[in-house]
């Protein structure tokens, strides 16, 4: 957990300051206690965590208190999207337009 919340914070650093953190992932997306003590690491930077949002979190749910500075959400991962995105973004229309070649039997 140290090194998570380490992580985070050197992040929060290089970019001068935290408005949203998100978790995402496997752990992040069902690792309700793993979000709670990475939470309770940056309490100093305005994270803080309620402990029924973050139970029951699910896509796209803000588990933060009312009263933290950060706005804390659990995101689901969509690896397969980010995927099929890239290979759209690489192959455009061209996977649209190709036709199958038939060859005459002589």
């Amino acid at each position: 957990m140290p090194r998570l919340a380490a992580g985070i914070a050197a992040m929060t650093a290089a970019l001068g300051g935290l408005d949203v953190l998100l978790f995402t992932g496997g752990i992040g997306e069902h690792a309700p206690k793993i979000r709670s003590r990475a939470a309770d690491r940056l309490r100093y930077l305005g994270v803080a965590v309620d402990a029924t949002r973050n139970a029951a979190a699910g896509d796209g749910d803000d588990i933060s208190t009312s009263e933290a500075r950060v706005r804390t959400f659990v995101v689901t991962a969509r690896e397969d999207l980010e995927i099929a995105r890239g290979v759209h973004s690489v192959l455009g229309d061209q996977s649209a337009s190709a036709q199958p070649s038939v060859v005459a039997d002589p």
